[in-house]
């Protein structure tokens, strides 16, 4: 019965920050921000950990940008935030967020975008990492800055308004 209220408090944080980021994107400026928001509402509502920068059990080597497992490797990846119980060898949350602004919905097609996912997924799924649940929450926004009539501002903002995206997946 914990696990389940553990599930629905990181849930409904996630719902939370997404309405966050939805009612004023300008307020994330940096994905760090999204993490102390996010910390900031999920506070009090479980019991576990909360670290930043959870280094991964499987040791990984670069291979033109995209993560391999190399047992002679002395690096750890890291999860942006992990909940943890320190009792436990498993990791019950883990967490990878994204914040894409300006040209985040060009990106999603191209090279950068699938090896950051491709290496997030690796370190959410892979088993000798032990992650219980694992979470990729990307959020894409882009600016307006335009030098025109206040009228026209406007209208381009309503436009813009409806082109927020935010992704966000479960790995379990």
């Amino acid at each position: 019965m914990e696990e389940q209220g553990h599930i629905f408090a990181v849930e409904e944080s996630i719902e939370c920050l997404v309405n966050e980021f939805v009612k004023n994107p300008q307020q994330f400026t940096r994905e760090q921000l999204l993490h102390y928001k996010f910390h900031d509402i999920l506070c009090g509502k479980t019991s576990l950990k909360f670290r930043w920068e959870y280094p991964t059990k499987e040791f990984y080597a670069r291979n033109g940008g995209t993560l391999k497992t190399d047992t002679e490797s002395s690096h750890k990846a890291r999860y942006d935030l992990a909940l943890i119980d320190e009792s436990r060898e498993e990791i019950p949350f883990a967490f990878e967020f994204k914040l894409d602004i300006d040209g985040g919905s060009e990106n999603i097609g191209k090279d950068f975008f699938r090896e950051h996912i491709r290496n997030d997924y690796e370190k959410l799924t892979n088993p000798a990492n032990h992650v219980e649940m694992g979470y990729i929450i990307y959020f894409i926004w882009s600016e307006i800055i335009e030098r025109s009539s206040e009228q026209r501002l406007q209208r381009k903002i309503k436009q813009h308004a409806t082109n927020k995206e935010i992704l966000w997946s479960v790995i379990s």
